[in-house]
């Protein structure tokens, strides 16, 4: 009991720690005013936080406008043409929106932040807001970290893995952005706990539970809805020994509890666009900016563009009808090229999964992450920085292996298999789309040093 309360308070700390990194870092780096700008033309400035590269617009935007116009009653709408829209999942505007309302009604909103003006008018965007409450997020990132190091490894790991968590810069930059990646750590890490949890106590109720928490992740990256059955098949497999029906149980249980939290927001979806759409729109504008001349060849090759001949111009799209039309266009324009080019396929793959995990021209990531708000010196920070991690992470897979816990060891890397997956096949290859697989680095990077630690005491007593 002592040793657990030991912990538990060590881990309050660093989750205290963590959440001051991040607050600092969002307070220090991302002051404004910032233009923002469309091309060319600066429409306008947010006074207190910027919201892309240099003012120019990102996905960012996308979530701090969209939060604001559900927080006002607009659900899912754009708000000039109120025609429907589902460019990202809807979890991260969930939370975000939550916030906004908050800072919209006394008491808060006398704290609210400084209007921003966009061609004319002037209306609260809550960006500072948004970005404070996915530091806290990223603070509670850190803290579910600490329980799966412990669950693996004991108390030592776990509060090493949070350590690690609370100051390496690809964990704590990505707090102080408006995306989707926070928020899907969080619920991929929730997965991951009540995964291992299943190893001793295996019931429907745990796998409805990992099947919730996997489909809370595919709202907040639809690509993550690939974890449930790699989970659920592990899981399968670790329980196979007792019988074909618990697997059976297991696999239905799991499958119950992600539909039962995704298939709203589907049938929502499926009422009010002309063809079908699931979770998101942006699929097929993914998969035909990844796979274009752009992408397959010279320099540039893995990396994802916009603007003709990879996407659509804005006159096109138009002409092509609601985002559902537009998305399935993408679609076929997509796999028309993959058809034509399916020579250049295995080297496209390669190279996507080379960039991600920092493997091929590492260095051309800098310029992209700085169009994502990320500062230049932050991005070279996340360079030096990984490599260590990334080695003393293999180390720590090896030490699993070696110890014979390889259920633990398939559940931990579970989100390396499936982000090395989305990004060879169905995106690109781009530092941030390996962030839910950071934490799972950061516990395995964590059995490494503690494995360390301890040959070097017994060494050091002989």
């Amino acid at each position: 009991m002592r040793n657990g309360r030991r912990f538990g308070w060590c881990l309050a700390a660093i989750v205290i720690a963590a959440l001051a990194v991040r607050c600092g870092y969002i307070a220090g780096a991302k002051r404004g005013p910032c233009p923002l700008r469309f091309g060319d033309f600066v429409v306008g400035q947010v006074h207190s936080e910027c919201l892309g590269g240099d003012g120019f617009v990102n996905d960012q935007y996308w979530y701090n406008v969209t939060a604001d116009e559900v927080a006002h009653g607009q659900f899912f709408r754009d708000g000039l043409t109120h025609a429907p829209k589902a460019d990202h999942p809807p979890l991260t505007v969930f939370v975000l929106a939550g916030t906004s309302f908050a800072f919209n009604h006394l008491p808060l909103s006398s704290l609210s932040e400084s209007p921003a003006t966009i061609a004319g008018p002037r209306f609260v965007s809550h960006v500072r807001e948004q970005r404070y409450t996915i530091a806290a997020i990223g603070a509670l990132v850190v803290l579910l970290i600490g329980l799966l190091g412990r669950r693996v490894g004991g108390d030592s790991v776990g509060l090493l893995a949070a350590t690690l968590a609370a100051v390496y810069p690809n964990m704590w930059v990505n707090d102080g952005l408006l995306f989707g990646e926070p928020i899907a750590r969080a619920c991929v890490l929730g997965a991951l706990l009540v995964a291992l949890r299943t190893r001793t106590r295996a019931s429907a109720r745990s796998f409805l539970l990992l099947g919730a928490l996997c489909g809370l992740a595919a709202l907040a990256r639809s690509e993550l809805l690939v974890l449930l059955p790699a989970l659920a098949i592990a899981a399968a497999w670790h329980l196979r020994r007792v019988g074909l029906r618990p697997v059976l149980v297991a696999m239905l249980a799991a499958s119950a509890g992600a539909t039962l939290v995704v298939a709203p927001w589907i049938a929502f979806n499926m009422t009010r666009f002309k063809e079908p759409v699931f979770i998101a729109t942006n699929d097929g504008v993914t998969l035909a900016g990844a796979n274009c001349d752009f992408g397959y060849r010279g320099s540039t090759i893995g990396l994802w563009k916009t603007g003709a001949p990879c996407t659509y111009t804005a006159e096109e799209s138009a002409k092509l009808g609601d985002q559902s039309q537009l998305d399935h266009a993408y679609r076929t324009k997509a796999f028309t090229y993959i058809g034509a080019h399916a020579g250049r396929v295995p080297v496209v793959v390669a190279a996507r999964i080379g960039r991600t995990w920092g493997l091929y021209r590492p260095l051309d990531m800098i310029g992209y992450e700085v169009n994502e708000n990320k500062e230049r010196w932050v991005s070279w920070a996340g360079v030096l920085t990984f490599y260590p991690v990334f080695i003393a992470a293999i180390a720590g897979a090896v030490v699993l292996f070696r110890r014979r816990q390889r259920y633990d060891l398939a559940v931990i890397c579970m989100p390396l298999l499936t982000t090395t997956l989305v990004v060879a096949f169905l995106s690109y290859g781009q530092v941030r789309h390996r962030a839910v697989a950071e934490p799972s680095l950061t516990i395995l990077a964590a059995v490494a040093a503690r494995a360390f630690a301890g040959r070097r005491l017994r060494l050091a007593s002989e």
